[in-house]
């Protein structure tokens, strides 16, 4: 995702937080929604960025936030 987001789209390298995969998510929890992406939630009400976005462990779940909207949804669930 990281390389997509820095070398594709070209968004600033320091702008790609958490974006190494890790056994245990760092500490976090893995599911990004509105309790556990609160710092992400946050950071875009600022204004700063564009688009900011969260993903759980697997890619089913997503959270999506701007400085206007932030929604999130299972989009692989059966």
């Amino acid at each position: 995702m990281k390389r997509i987001l820095v070398q594709e789209l070209g968004m600033d390298e320091k702008n790609a937080v958490n974006c190494v995969p890790l056994p245990d998510f760092g500490g976090n929890h893995p599911d990004p929604n509105l309790t556990y992406a609160d710092e992400l939630v946050k950071e875009m009400k600022k204004g700063v960025h564009d688009i900011g976005a969260a993903f759980d462990g697997d890619g089913v779940t997503i959270l999506i936030s701007s400085s206007f909207i932030t929604f999130t949804n299972e989009i692989g669930r059966r």
